[in-house]
């Protein structure tokens, strides 16, 4: 079952949707994972999907819009801001602990999300379980190595512009994120067809990248939480699907829960 919800953080408003398993118990106990997927990505792409099949398997699930995305608060809008990001996501964490029925927490990280995953389970011990898709780990070495000196001092160029037209004006200034033909993308792939692999097939098929990564990061979650209740399964072998737990072995099962 998926129904909307909204926390705060810092007195925005983040609004995000949440994700329970078959027959969900509020009296019950379970393991909650918060999705997050790519930059500039909201609740209902790439999360979404994971969260619903998360949800699926056992766990409450929860995607929501970062700030200055989709349904959330924050202006201006499509900002992209690391730092506030991780505050979003401690704010997330708080927000499924302060749920009766949540029992630990973990993150999985699409993407440039991978790297804001890393962080906040480096700096939040309630952070229980972490997984990452297709990661974008990155620091200031690997920006210099992949746009080279010149490039980023004309990128740092062009925030500080942007930042100051903002001020001055309160117009925001956006480019391109991901391209094929755009030189100045934040993601040039100057290659026909290199964005192609991970869209849709047709209705309701995936592509084979996009089922190999939800089978892996099922199996990569439920090892990190396995040895802690005995209830999640793994098949290590991808090319068939995860074990589905009987009914009375289902994670939620009522049994209390001590946040």
């Amino acid at each position: 079952m998926k129904r909307k919800i909204t926390f705060d953080r810092d007195g925005l408003t983040l609004a995000g949707n949440l994700f329970t398993p078959e027959n969900f118990d509020e009296n019950g106990c379970y393991k909650a994972v918060i999705v997050e997927g790519s930059f500039t990505s909201v609740k209902e792409q790439m999360a979404g999907t994971y969260a619903e099949k998360f949800a699926e398997q056992g766990f409450v699930a929860l995607s929501f819009d970062y700030a200055h995305y989709g349904e959330s608060e924050g202006t201006p809008r499509q900002l992209e801001v690391p730092a506030e990001k991780l505050s979003d996501l401690q704010a997330a964490v708080s927000y499924l602990t302060g749920l009766p029925y949540v029992e630990t927490v973990g993150m999985v990280g699409v993407c440039t999300s991978a790297n804001n995953a890393t962080y906040l389970a480096g700096q939040d011990s309630r952070v229980k379980g972490l997984a990452t898709i297709a990661g974008f780990l990155v620091n200031e070495d690997v920006f210099t190595a992949t746009y080279g000196e010149d490039g980023m001092a004309t990128r740092r160029e062009q925030a500080a512009a942007a930042k100051k037209k903002y001020d001055e004006t309160g117009a925001a200034t956006t480019n391109t994120v991901y391209s094929e033909t755009d030189k100045d993308a934040a993601n040039d792939i100057p290659i026909e067809g290199g964005f192609r692999l991970l869209r849709q097939r047709g209705p309701g098929k995936r592509s084979r990248v996009q089922e190999r990564t939800r089978r892996a990061v099922l199996g990569e979650l439920a090892l990190v939480w396995c040895t802690e209740s005995g209830t999640v399964h793994h098949d290590s072998d991808d090319r068939r699907p995860l074990r589905k737990r009987p009914a009375g072995e289902r994670q939620g099962a009522p049994r209390g829960c001590s946040g």
